[in-house]
Order: C-alpha cells, then sequence, then structure tokens
C-alpha cells in the first residue's frame, strides 16, 4: 500500500528544505525525497546573501565558511576596485553543509526525509497524486517540485518552458595558507574574462571557490576560461583542484506559470536565479516559503487549486528580477564599456550591494542608474 503524505516535495535544496519546514512546522505532513543520498556535494559557488539570512528563523551559522565585509571588481584582471562594507554583507558556503543544515531543521520540525530516492514517475490523479520512486508509491494531496533546473517534477506535470540560462563552471583550488588568509573576507568579481559574463572567487575555510559563467545561454569553452583565469589570479592550475564541475543557472525575470493541479515548482526548477549575478539562494528559500503558505492553505480548503502561487511569485520575485536582466543585458553587451563608467562608480557599487542585501530592489537601482547615468558616465569618462 502506497504511503500517504500530505505534500511530498521532491530535492533536498535549500528551496525544497525550506518548503518542508515551513509546512512541517505548521503541522503539515511532508516527505523530502531526494535522489542522492545526503549530505551530498553540490556545485554551486556558495554565496548566502543576508536578506537570505534574514528570511529564515532558525541559525545559518553553522555552515557558514567565510564571513564577507568587502568585495573586489576588476575588468579582464586589471583596474581593480574594493569596496569595503563596514559589516557582513554575506558569507561563503559549502552547499553540501547549508543544504543539510536546512533539512535537519525541516526533520526537527516533523518533516520525513528520504535519501537515495530518485523519482521515476508522476500521476496526477482528480483527488492524489501518486509518486514513484525507488520502487515504491507515495501518495499526497499537494507536490512541490524542488529538484533543480534539470527536475523530472516539471517534465511529468507538463509545466516545462523554455527559460534562459546562465552556464558556469567552478573549481575548488587547494592554496596555500598565505593566499588563503589573503583571500579573508573578501569576494572577488572580474569581468570580461570570460564572452558575457564573469569569474569569481568565494573564500572558503580550507579552499577558493574559483569560477566563470556566461549569461550568453551556452557553453563558450568554459573551462578553457577558467584556467586563464585562475592563471590570472595566479592559483595553481588542474592538479591542485579539488573539483572542477559545471552547471546550468536557470535565469528568472519572465513571468512564468509555476503551477498545474497539485503542484508547483519552486527555486531553479521554477527559474529563479537572479539574471546579473545567477545568484539563486535567495529566491529559492523565497519562492518555497510563498509555496508553503499557497499550500497551506489549499489544504485548509480542500482545494487543488494552485494558481496563486504563480501570481505571488511573479509580482514578488519576477517583477524585479526583470530589471536585473535588463541591467545584465547591459552589463554583458558591453562589459568593458559598463565596467569603467558604471562598476567603477562608488554609487553603482553601493546600490548594487544593496539591493544583494534585500535595502533596495533592482526596480529601484534601475530606476536610480537611468537618473544618475549622465552624471556616473561624465564621472567615470574623466
Amino acid at each position: 500500500m502506497a504511503r500517504r503524505f500530505d505534500v511530498i516535495v521532491v530535492g533536498g535544496g535549500p528551496a525544497g528544505g525550506t518548503a518542508a519546514y515551513e509546512l512541517a512546522r505548521r503541522g503539515v505532513q511532508v516527505l523530502v525525497l531526494e535522489k542522492e543520498r545526503l549530505p551530498r556535494y553540490k556545485v554551486c559557488a556558495g554565496g548566502v546573501t543576508l536578506k537570505t539570512v534574514q528570511l529564515l528563523d532558525f541559525d545559518l551559522s553553522p555552515a557558514f565558511e567565510d564571513e564577507i565585509k568587502c568585495g573586489v571588481c576588476s575588468y579582464k584582471g586589471g583596474s581593480p576596485v574594493r569596496i569595503d562594507f563596514g559589516e557582513a554583507v554575506g558569507w561563503t558556503v559549502m552547499r553540501y553543509k547549508l543544504d543539510y543544515l536546512i533539512l535537519q531543521e525541516a526533520v526537527r520540525a516533523g518533516a520525513e526525509v528520504l535519501d537515495g530516492c530518485k523519482v521515476s514517475g508522476v500521476e496526477f490523479l482528480e483527488d492524489r497524486v501518486v509518486v514513484k520512486a525507488a520502487l515504491r508509491d507515495y501518495t499526497c494531496s499537494m507536490l512541490v517540485g524542488a529538484d533543480g533546473a534539470n527536475g523530472s517534477v516539471a517534465r511529468f506535470a507538463n509545466l516545462q518552458r523554455p527559460c534562459s540560462s546562465a552556464i558556469a563552471v567552478e573549481a575548488e583550488v587547494q592554496v596555500s595558507g598565505e593566499a588563503l588568509e589573503n583571500q579573508r573576507g573578501c569576494v572577488h568579481f572580474d569581468f570580461g574574462c570570460t564572452p558575457r559574463g564573469y569569474g569569481w572567487v568565494f573564500p572558503k575555510r580550507e579552499v577558493l571557490s574559483v569560477g566563470v559563467g556566461t549569461f550568453w545561454g551556452k557553453a563558450t569553452n568554459l573551462k578553457a576560461s577558467l584556467l586563464a583565469w585562475l592563471d590570472i589570479l595566479g592559483l595553481p592550475s588542474n592538479s591542485h583542484m579539488v573539483r572542477m564541475r559545471g552547471h546550468p543557472v536557470p535565469l528568472g525575470g519572465e513571468a512564468r506559470v509555476l503551477h498545474g493541479r497539485r503542484v508547483l515548482l519552486a527555486g531553479d526548477a521554477a527559474g529563479l536565479a537572479e539574471p546579473m549575478t545567477g545568484e539563486g539562494i535567495f529566491y529559492a528559500v523565497r519562492s518555497a516559503q510563498i509555496a508553503a503558505d499557497t499550500i497551506q492553505r489549499a489544504l485548509v480548503h480542500h482545494g487543488a487549486d494552485l494558481s496563486s502561487y504563480s501570481e505571488r511569485v511573479n509580482a514578488e520575485i519576477t517583477s524585479d528580477l526583470k530589471y536585473a536582466k535588463r541591467l545584465a543585458d547591459l552589463l554583458y553587451r558591453f562589459p568593458g564599456l559598463c565596467y569603467h563608467v558604471f562598476v567603477r562608480s562608488p554609487a553603482v557599487q553601493w546600490g548594487v550591494a544593496h539591493a544583494l542585501c534585500g535595502r533596495s530592489s533592482f526596480k529601484g537601482l534601475y530606476r536610480e542608474l537611468l537618473k544618475s547615468a549622465p552624471r556616473v558616465i561624465l564621472s567615470g569618462l574623466r
């Protein structure tokens, strides 16, 4: 006999873990199905912004690797500009630690987690959903697809839609203690080191996470770009890399239908990464919270209509991401010009920092940039 739950969540990342936590603490019977054995490695630059930490009512600090209080921007390795924030604006993390921490909070709240349990099929019936995984059937009233950019739930629910994506390649690089100490507390972004994208360096406790990503929508020999970026940084090459892996980053900024009857998508499965930097953890957590609110109301009223979820996500998240998309289109189309005229402007730097920290929106940043563009251009050309 199939085991019955109120909600089944497919995927144990930030979106799936948060959805399970938010539902379980409200007394909803939740099962999380994760295809990998936990804790599992996850390719990710590994940055958690201040606004993400402020969303959750439990402590994420056990997963923190380094506290970020400053940033450096450069163009093709040159013309570096440093900005000191004077306070923590984010933290670096290893995703396997962060994801597992959130899932543990969900379990403490009452959720059940089954790992090593890959979903092989989903059947939508009038009064329930049947999920087939690891040679067993599980049934639920509502299903959450939080299984990433290439997740199966969207396919089974016929919710797959064309979505622009960034492509990133990242390596964890072992360096000397001195080199690691020199990078402490600071993230580095370089524009122009790869076509229509950027390179980054994120300090972790024992390694540096170094990567490149392109917003072109197709891979352009990113491995070569990463090796060139490492060379610019003066960091060791392949033999000292712990890992080198690539992954797609599904970008938001376009309104989409993210629900069906008794099913919805959250996080990367919903294509909600921020289009200028590719940051996705905040949007994974926030969309999961909206998902939990929507599902709880549907369960209380014994309904199956989740349309308010798409409406809320498009109103609260996508409407702002479309302005980040406009900024990204400009930045990655004309990286040299934008870097020297805009990115080096303290006003723009602080505007982006405030948007990432949640003190302002990308809509506000975009409009402020339009207003101040003549002044910024004049000062940048001096």
